[in-house]
């Protein structure tokens, strides 16, 4: 877990250390409250201030954005044929990567387009049986997605949002009586975000989001064993960059 945790400080500290060298963000009085929706770079001068619509609409309407991602995921496998029984998994983390591009709308809506990889999950489990023969099974399981997402811009740059599309969950096993046995299974995914953007640079945004994603896991079939891999549950953290063009 601490190696996790680790990884995701170091995510959300380089973007911020990179620019530490400019002033700290500031408010301008001269924009109304009304509209202190983004953060924007004020025109001859080092301050970050929040942005306004003149200004916005001078950088663009298209963005892509790169992220880092810690999630922790939550299932159950059930077990069925000569043996049964079930398995489950709480809150295991795993590292992970996403790209997306997206399109704002107006000072308040903008939608991209999602394209991730949630990493690898494996674990390894040892039976003994009678006359000390021992069995051991390793299970894993990787998850891609495509996600179409919808957000709406808050105050002092928090945001909302909430996405659907595709998770491709690839599952295997490896076990004393079967080389290896491995699924791929497609399944609907929807998701909900909370955020938070910091303006770095006139183009360039630090973004910070927390995501509840839903998506189905799947079945495998080991050695005669059914597996059925319920519902998977992500909670993922994840920190970026954002561009603006």
């Amino acid at each position: 877990m601490k190696k996790y945790l680790t990884g995701f400080v170091i995510l959300c500290v380089l973007p911020m250390s990179a620019f530490a060298a400019k002033d700290m963000a500031g408010f301008d009085d001269s924009v109304p409250l009304s509209e202190k929706l983004l953060r924007q770079y004020k025109p001859g001068s080092p301050n970050v201030i929040y942005r306004d619509r003149k200004t916005a609409e001078r950088i663009g309407k298209y963005y892509a954005g790169l992220r880092g991602d810690l999630s922790f995921l939550t299932w159950k496998n059930e077990y069925k044929g000569t043996e049964s029984g079930s398995d489950s998994f709480s809150f295991k983390p795993v590292m992970g990567l996403d790209l997306s591009v997206g399109y704002r709308i107006n000072q308040k809506w903008r939608v991209d387009g999602e394209l991730g990889y949630v990493g690898k999950f494996s674990e390894t489990e040892t039976e003994k049986f009678v006359g000390f023969s021992v069995q051991k099974t390793e299970f894993n399981l990787e998850t891609y997605y495509i996600n179409a997402n919808a957000y709406y811009d808050l105050a002092y740059g928090l945001y909302v949002g909430a996405g659907a599309g595709l998770a491709i969950v690839d599952i295997s096993a490896d076990d004393s009586t079967v080389t290896e046995a491995s699924a791929t299974n497609v399944s609907p995914m929807g998701a909900v975000m909370f955020g938070w953007t910091y303006m770095l640079d006139e183009k360039v945004d630090f973004d910070v989001r927390y995501r509840l994603a839903v998506y189905g896991g799947g079945d495998l079939n080991i050695g005669g064993v059914d597996v059925d891999t319920g519902v998977i549950l992500n909670n993922s953290l994840s920190a970026g960059i954002r561009y603006h063009f």
